[in-house]
């Protein structure tokens, strides 16, 4: 199942709370992998339960939602060995009452003058900011975010903040740490726009790799490996790969 058109679906039968994760490419079976999120929303949030086919164990495996183990852009599936789990069915508890979710500034924005945007107006609105930032992966080869936004701690905060860096930070569960945008890193590094070969850091977006034509999984890795050692070389924070590397 196409994960936007499920989306859409739910949407159109009143069942409500997806609609900041539109436009995300992929199937249903594999948001869960890595926790999909987006515009302050993840899947994770509304999964109750699936079914998996253990490659393994070779059988149907159900879990709940405390066994899936998920976390930010990860769950027990993308941490297990690559392929032993398939994904096969995901029950989701959605809402039969609308209220956007407008903690994304740039959503917020969007209906600055609209107090009450309807389900398929915040969809719109999440396509929109999605397609003026990114690159169409049936276009311009790319796997989204290449990196997680890392978490950096409230003393590391306030000495860039005192060193002068307008650095966005957004509280979490663990009051000690603060999570960064890893695009405003890389941004403020000037990678936006640079090129190794025909592997390179998309122009409208600095946390998307893309593949200009004929680069190879060994040109993105290196620009991926350039990229995080100058964030780390600046600020002293390390990025992750949000992707799974192979």
């Amino acid at each position: 199942e196409d994960w936007h058109a499920l989306v859409q679906w739910c949407s159109q039968q009143q069942l409500y709370g997806l609609e900041n994760l539109a436009l995300i490419p992929g199937t249903v079976g594999a948001a869960p992998m890595q926790n999909i999120g987006a515009y302050g929303v993840e899947i994770s949030a509304f999964i109750t339960r699936l079914t998996v086919y253990d490659t393994q164990l070779v059988e149907d495996v159900i879990f709940d939602h405390n066994e899936c183990d998920f976390a930010y852009r990860d769950s027990v599936f993308k941490r297990a060995p690559a392929g032993r789990y398939v994904i096969t069915e995901v029950e989701l508890q959605l809402s039969d009452e609308f209220a956007a979710n407008l903690s994304y500034a740039a959503l917020a924005a969007k209906f600055d003058k609209v107090p009450a945007p309807t389900s398929s107006q915040l969809i719109e609105a999440v396509c929109a900011i999605r397609r003026s930032k990114l690159p169409d992966p049936r276009l311009l080869g790319n796997a989204g975010s290449f990196f997680k936004n890392p978490l950096v701690s409230s003393d590391k905060i306030e000495r860039l903040l005192t060193q002068g860096y307008k650095l966005p930070h957004f509280v979490t569960e663990d009051a000690d740490f603060y999570r960064v945008p890893a695009a405003w890193l890389l941004e403020e590094a000037g990678w936006k726009g640079r090129r190794r070969g025909d592997a390179a850091v998309h122009e409208k977006h600095a946390l998307v790799l893309v593949n200009l034509g004929k680069a190879s999984g060994e040109d993105v890795f290196l620009l991926a490996q350039e990229m995080s050692n100058s964030v780390l070389h600046k600020f002293g924070i390390a990025l992750q790969p949000e992707v799974r590397l192979i």
